[in-house]
């Protein structure tokens, strides 16, 4: 895994974390008697789930680009009525083949 990678994860569980806190303190102060730290909490909870998800998709995002970054060669060959495509990926050298 790579830094980058690994920094987003850790941002995507640490946002969590902060999500979940939030929410059992959301839960602890009703809205008739604490008004004001609901809402606070509310906002918390809600930029804690925001800010995870973001950081997962990023880092998912990033990992993709970076998977298919490598593709050296394409080639494409009819062999009677079949269709073959070959990439050839240089991050593992591996011959995929696609029908």
């Amino acid at each position: 895994m790579r830094t980058r990678e690994k920094v987003f994860s850790v941002l995507a569980i640490l946002s969590s974390m902060v999500g979940g806190a939030a929410l059992v303190l959301l839960s602890v102060f009703d809205t008739k008697r604490y008004t004001t730290l609901h809402r606070v909490f509310l906002l918390f909870f809600m930029l804690g789930v925001w800010f995870a998800a973001v950081f997962s998709v990023v880092e998912v995002r990033y990992r993709r680009s970076v998977r298919f970054s490598f593709v050296d060669h394409t080639t494409s060959s009819t062999v009677g009525s079949r269709r073959t495509i070959r990439t050839r990926i240089g991050y593992d050298s591996r011959i995929r083949s696609r029908e």
